[in-house]
């Protein structure tokens, strides 16, 4: 998705000719997001208005309506997650998820290493890495032990 930032509507009615001339000289997948700060709206462009955000329309965008109001967001990607409770030695840690997610991970390895030679001296090697006291890591032949 190609977001359009606008401070507020009378900002987009000034702009919105030039932003359209932009658009219309390119054609593909992404689809336009137009915002509007002060009033909080988001209008979704109809499909007609999909547009390939190549760097040649994203730098025409960044001079009619500034770099930081232009942004090329990819849907559905996930970079994070949000932990609504107010701790803050919780933003130090590995959440419970992303820890089951890397111990299934290493299980896997471990799997592996058990199955095929050729990858068992890689996987020692890779197993070998730091890791803070306390988590789980393969130990060949041995499955999953503390360290």
């Amino acid at each position: 998705e190609l977001w359009l930032k606008f401070s507020d509507k009378s900002e987009y009615d000034q702009k919105r000719q030039q932003m359209m001339d932009v658009l219309r000289t390119s054609e593909g997948q992404d689809t336009v997001v137009v915002y509007l700060e002060k009033e909080r709206a988001k209008k979704i462009m109809p499909a007609n208005w999909r547009v390939s955000a190549s760097r040649d329309v994203l730098g025409q965008l960044y001079q009619i309506i500034g770099e930081n109001n232009v942004k090329l967001v990819e849907k559905g990607l996930k970079i994070g997650d949000i932990d609504a409770r107010k701790i803050e030695a919780l933003c130090y840690t590995i959440s419970d998820k992303a820890r089951r997610i890397g111990q299934g991970v290493l299980e896997a390895a471990e799997r592996m290493t058990a199955s095929d030679p050729a990858v068992s001296a890689f996987s020692t090697s890779f197993v070998r890495t730091r890791v803070p006291k306390g988590t789980l890591r393969p130990v060949q032949g041995q499955g999953l032990q503390r360290v």
